[in-house]
C-alpha cells in the first residue's frame, strides 16, 4: 500500500461543505464535547498530577482521526507525539467517577517498547500510552477497577506484546486472553477471534451530581489501542452517554468474554444472562437479533456470533429502505469478503433499481487484507459504484438517509462484511435511528448522523478504482 495522497486544507474544507450541503446545516447548539485545553490551547493530556476531562457531553458523540492525518500527514514517522484522537480518548477515561468500573474488550493492544516497520524503523507506542496514563490515574486516585479481555492469537499479541502490556498495566488492570475467540469452543473454527473494540464506564463525573443517579458511558471504536491502528487507517470512535441499558448490554458482553477467557465456557452457568447465549456448532451465539436500549434513545446493539440462519446486520437494513424517502446509501467498510460480496452486491443493486443513490468505499489493502479480484468483479457486474480509498479505512459504517437533511439510520461498530465477522468472531454493530429517537435525544442523534456523513465524505476524497 502506497503512501497517502491526502490533499490540502482547501480540498478538505470543500468536501466538508459538500457534506454539510448533503445532510443539512450542522447543529450549532451546545451539544458537542468541549475538550479541556492546556495553556497552549492544545487538548490537555493526563499527567501524574491531573486527569483532565470535560463537562456533561451530549447523548451521542463521534470523532475521527482524519483531522490528525490532515494536520500531520499520513504515517507521520518522524513525529512520535500522540494524536488528538487519543488525547480525546484519555479525557473520556478521566471522566470515570470514584469507585467506578471500567471494562475493556479489545482485539489487541500495544504497550511499551516499539513496533518495527520496514518503512519507519522503530516507533514508540505514544498514542495508547495516553490511554494507559488515564487508566493509571483513575485507578490510583479514584479507586476505579479495570478489567481487560483480549484475543490471545499470537499473530496479533505475541508473547513479547503480552509481557509489555502486563508490565505497563501491572497493579492497574486485570488482563485476560481468549484463544480463537472467547465464545468459540469448537476446534472447527481455528481462525475465530475476539474482534471487539469497546470500553464501558459504570459511572462518570461529567454531570457533577456525584453519582446520584449514576451516569454510565460506552465507547465503541473501529480501531484497537495501538499506534499503528491510528497512523495507518482511518478510524472513528463513538461515545454514548447515560444509556443504562446499552451499558448493561456491553458489560454483560464483557462478563461473558471474561468467563470464557478464564474457564473456556463449556457450561452456560457462568454467563451474565444478559444476551441469553445459546450454543450452536460449538459457538455461544446471541439469539436476539437486536437489543434496544433506554426508552427514547433510538439506539440498538447487535452482537456476533449470530445464529447460522440469521440475516446479517447490514443487508437486512436495506430490505425496507424506501428510496423515495431515504435516497442516500453510503458505505465505508474495511473488509468485504468473497463469501459475503454477492449478498452485499445484490442488495445494493436492488437499492439502485429502486432509485437509491448508492456509493461504497472499500479498503484496497490494509495489513493482511486485500480486496480480491472476485469481489471487484462481483461489484462491477452488479454496477455498484465502488471506490477504494488511498488511506485504508478501518471503519464499518453504513449510512441510510435522505439526499438532504440529517434524518436517517447509521450503523457503526466492529463487524466486517465477512463470514467470520458475522458468524464466529466476537463483534458488535450499533444502530442509531433518528426517527426512533424522542425529542430529548433527536437533536444530538441528528448531529451524530451529520458527523458520520462528514467523515464519510472526508474518507472519500482520496479514492480510485478497486483492482
Amino acid at each position: 500500500m502506497g503512501k497517502s495522497r491526502i490533499g490540502s486544507r482547501a480540498r478538505r474544507a470543500l468536501l466538508i461543505l459538500v457534506a454539510v450541503a448533503m445532510v443539512g446545516a450542522l447543529s450549532t447548539t451546545a451539544d458537542a464535547i468541549t475538550w479541556k485545553k492546556d495553556d497552549s490551547g492544545a487538548i490537555a493530556l493526563p499527567t501524574e498530577d491531573a486527569c483532565p476531562t470535560f463537562s456533561t457531553p451530549p447523548p451521542y458523540s463521534t470523532w475521527f482521526n482524519i483531522d490528525d492525518m490532515e494536520q500531520r500527514g499520513y504515517w507521520d514517522g518522524k513525529n512520535p507525539a500522540p494524536w488528538d484522537y487519543s488525547k480525546k480518548l484519555s479525557q473520556v477515561i478521566c471522566g470515570a467517577a470514584d469507585g467506578a468500573r471500567i471494562d475493556i474488550g479489545m482485539y489487541f493492544m500495544r504497550a511499551l517498547g516499539t513496533m518495527n516497520d520496514n518503512a519507519l524503523g522503530s516507533r514508540p507506542e505514544t498514542d495508547p500510552e495516553l490511554i494507559y496514563n488515564a487508566l493509571e490515574w483513575v485507578h490510583d486516585h479514584r479507586k476505579v477497577s479495570i478489567g481487560i479481555v483480549l484475543e490471545g492469537n499470537k499473530l496479533r499479541m505475541t508473547d513479547t506484546d503480552k509481557d509489555n502490556l502486563a508490565e505497563r498495566l501491572k497493579g492497574i488492570a486485570s488482563i485476560k486472553y481468549c484463544k480463537s475467540g472467547c465464545l468459540n469452543t469448537s476446534s472447527s473454527f481455528p481462525s475465530a477471534v475476539s474482534h471487539e473494540k469497546f470500553l464501558t464506564i459504570s459511572d462518570t463525573v461529567w454531570a457533577g451530581d456525584k453519582g446520584k443517579p449514576k451516569h454510565p458511558a460506552v465507547l465503541s471504536l473501529s480501531g484497537n489501542f495501538a499506534r499503528s491502528q491510528l497512523r495507518w487507517y482511518h478510524q472513528e470512535v463513538t461515545l454514548v452517554y447515560d444509556d443504562s441499558e446499552l451499558v448493561r448490554q456491553f458489560v454483560g458482553r464483557y462478563d461473558d468474554m471474561y468467563y470464557c477467557a478464564t474457564t473456556k465456557c463449556s457450561s452456560s452457568k457462568g454467563f451474565a444472562d444478559v444476551q441469553k447465549l445459546k450454543k450452536q456448532r460449538g459457538i455461544w451465539i446471541d439469539p436476539i437479533y437486536r437489543h434496544y436500549t433506554d426508552a427514547g434513545r433510538g439506539t440498538a446493539v447487535s452482537f456476533s456470533p449470530q445464529p447460522k440462519t440469521a440475516p446479517d446486520f447490514y443487508t437486512k437494513q436495506f430490505d425496507d429502505v424506501d428510496c423515495a424517502v431515504d435516497e442516500s446509501i453510503r458505505v465505508a467498510m474495511f473488509k468485504l469478503t468473497e463469501s459475503k460480496a454477492q449478498r452485499m452486491a445484490d442488495s445494493l443493486k436492488r437499492l439502485k433499481g429502486r432509485g437509491c443513490d448508492v456509493k461504497l468505499l472499500l479498503t484496497a489493502e490494509g495489513g493482511t487484507t486485500t480486496i480480491s479480484p472476485k469481489v471487484v468483479k462481483i461489484l462491477a457486474k452488479a454496477k455498484v459504484p465502488t471506490s477504494c480509498v488511498g488511506v485504508a479505512t478501518h471503519t464499518k459504517m453504513i449510512l441510510i438517509g435522505p439526499a438532504r437533511g440529517n434524518q436517517g439510520r447509521a450503523l457503526v461498530g466492529t463487524t466486517n462484511m465477512s463470514t467470520s465477522g458475522l458468524r464466529y468472531n466476537e463483534d458488535h454493530v450499533l444502530t442509531f435511528d433518528t426517527r426512533r429517537a424522542s425529542a430529548s435525544y433527536v437533536e444530538s442523534m441528528r448531529r451524530l448522523y451529520s458527523d458520520y456523513m462528514t467523515g464519510w465524505y472526508e474518507m472519500s476524497k482520496d479514492t480510485g478504482p478497486c483492482s
